[in-house]
């Protein structure tokens, strides 16, 4: 039997961010004690799948071994008429029982209710708990819980990976709807079949990541080839550049001759200034005779006179 807080009946006036409250339905007989208390035994408190719960709003699954791995986790099993979030902190006038003997069975956690009778809320609760055994009505109980979460990448929600249960309450609608009262469970969870979708994803999963490896292969293979085509293509050019070392080497004589040009004229001029008996006011050039070996005939044929 799990470890209960040293008031019979503790009171809790709110509840920690992200408690979580789910609801199971009532589905076995009760039995009368003999302090006027009644006990329904074997309820179903939180059983396995995926279920949204009233506060957080979003899908949350449930697997069998966190059911059975948190099933006796409890450090509150105060049962109440009614939650507290969005209402007036509960007394203890709201108070109308508490949780015994939880443990895991049939994928779920499961536990004995058991209502005192002692206040006219749970006299009021536990009567009609009793009118619904017979009938299609189901009563439901949330449990109040904790835990650590995490996210199932692709299904946008997520799985419970530790729970810890801090109370529980009577409601009259059910988030888990696999625990029914007065027969067999009829209605799938909010999200049927996740644990094969799970797996499916997870398979699938293990798949993209060997083609991710192999393409990742390919493409290092293909920088390496790239890279030795790319080197071979370099080569290739650099093969059909001319070698212009020759040139080099002709335009700097070219250049020396350039830089030889103005000290020529600026000689030509000085020789043209002299005075000469045998120019006659012309250029200088023209008083030298150039020997033409060259002879050429009316019809414009030359030959080189040897």
């Amino acid at each position: 039997m799990p470890s209960t807080s040293s008031k019979q009946y503790s009171t809790i006036s709110s509840l920690p961010d992200g408690i979580r409250r789910l609801k199971a339905s009532i589905k076995e007989k009760y039995i009368e004690n003999d302090d006027g208390s009644v006990t329904f035994p074997n309820v179903k408190l939180l059983a396995s799948g995926t279920w949204t719960d009233s506060a957080i709003q979003t899908p949350l699954y449930y697997p069998p071994a966190t059911l059975e791995h948190y099933a006796t986790n409890w450090i509150d099993s105060t049962l109440w008429d009614r939650h507290s979030v969005g209402r007036e902190p509960r007394t203890d006038d709201n108070a109308i029982g508490k949780i015994v003997n939880p443990h895991f069975d049939d994928d779920a956690v499961v536990g004995d209710v058991w209502l005192h009778r002692n206040n006219s809320s749970s006299k009021a609760t536990a009567q009609n708990i009793i009118n619904s055994i017979h009938t299609d009505s189901p009563i439901f109980v949330s449990v109040e819980h904790g835990g650590e979460e995490q996210e199932i990448p692709g299904l946008r929600m997520n799985e419970s990976k530790s729970l810890v249960f801090v109370g529980c309450a009577v409601v009259p609608v059910g988030a888990c709807k696999k625990c029914r009262i007065n027969g067999d469970v009829t209605m799938g969870d909010d999200s049927p079949d996740y644990e094969l979708k799970i797996k499916e994803l997870s398979d699938a999963l293990s798949v993209k990541d060997t083609e991710i490896k192999e393409l990742s292969g390919i493409v290092e293979d293909l920088k390496v080839q790239s890279k030795e085509e790319t080197d071979m293509r370099i080569k290739e050019l650099e093969a059909k550049i001319p070698d212009v070392s020759a040139f080099e080497t002709q335009i700097k004589e070219f250049s020396a001759k350039l830089e030889e040009i103005p000290k020529l004229e600026k000689r030509i001029k000085e020789l043209e200034a002299q005075p000469d008996g045998n120019h006659s006011g012309g250029s200088l050039l023209d008083s030298y005779v150039v020997e033409d070996p060259y002879i050429r005939d009316s019809e414009g044929i030359t030959m080189k006179v040897i």
